[in-house]
């Protein structure tokens, strides 16, 4: 192996500025791109910026057919200082929910009680059966 095909990566280049490398296309202006991709670059370009003219123009300028008046309106809507939406009066329900909450904590008592009682079942089973086992034929 006289020749190794292998890529030899320098992490030198990692160290040195940013700013003394200059890409040897931007230094002598050689293009990158195929001459016919940058033509479909440019035109890419031309189209975006001429779809952000017609979509200023929809919003920003005023139109003659039917559907200026929707925009006009709608632009107004967006644009005015002072705000159109006013107070709306929220009924209390502090009162209907507090009653809620008595239900639940009643539920959650009762089903603690009820817990309490069948630990207490299972105990006195469990002791039974205890008992049982260790009988030995009296």
């Amino acid at each position: 192996m006289a020749e190794s095909s292998d890529i030899l990566l320098n992490p030198d280049v990692l160290d040195g500025n940013q700013s003394e490398a200059v890409p040897i296309t931007d230094l002598y202006g050689l293009p990158v791109f195929d001459p016919e991709i940058e033509e479909q670059i440019e035109t890419a370009e031309q189209e975006e910026t001429q779809e952000l003219k017609e979509i200023r123009s929809q919003v920003f300028e005023n139109h003659v057919d039917g559907t200026a008046q929707t925009v006009g309106r709608i632009r107004s809507q967006l644009f005015q200082t002072e705000p159109s939406l006013t107070k709306t009066e929220i009924p209390d329900r502090t009162a209907d929910s507090g009653d809620y909450f008595l239900v639940i904590e009643f539920m959650v008592v009762g089903f603690l009680i009820l817990l309490l009682f069948y630990q207490r079942y299972r105990q006195k089973k469990r002791k039974e059966v205890q008992d049982d086992i260790n009988d030995y034929g009296k």
